[in-house]
């Protein structure tokens, strides 16, 4: 993990300055795209925040345990006698 937080920070920042103006030069003539920038903007935001609470995830003394699993998704089959997988109940 060579990448610090400002670095993460600013390469969603250069993303999101090249997917706005690539919008910008797609909307037809007259249209308004502050509702359209408005969304991305707010996406961005999401994307970095999940980014950087991974990057300090991976750097605390979790790292390399994985996700802690949760919730009803978390249940694995468990080998059965004689070796065969039981489905979870």
């Amino acid at each position: 993990m060579g990448w610090s937080t400002d670095a993460v920070r600013r390469d969603l920042t250069i993303l999101r300055d090249v997917i706005e103006n690539d919008l910008r030069q797609e909307l037809p003539a007259g249209a308004d795209g502050r509702e359209v920038e408005q969304v991305l903007k707010r996406l961005f935001e999401q994307a970095e925040q999940i980014s950087l609470q991974g990057w300090h995830y991976a750097r605390s003394d979790n790292r390399g345990r994985g996700p802690t699993p949760s919730g009803p998704t978390a249940r694995r089959a468990s080998p059965a006698p004689g070796g065969a997988r039981r489905s979870p109940q």
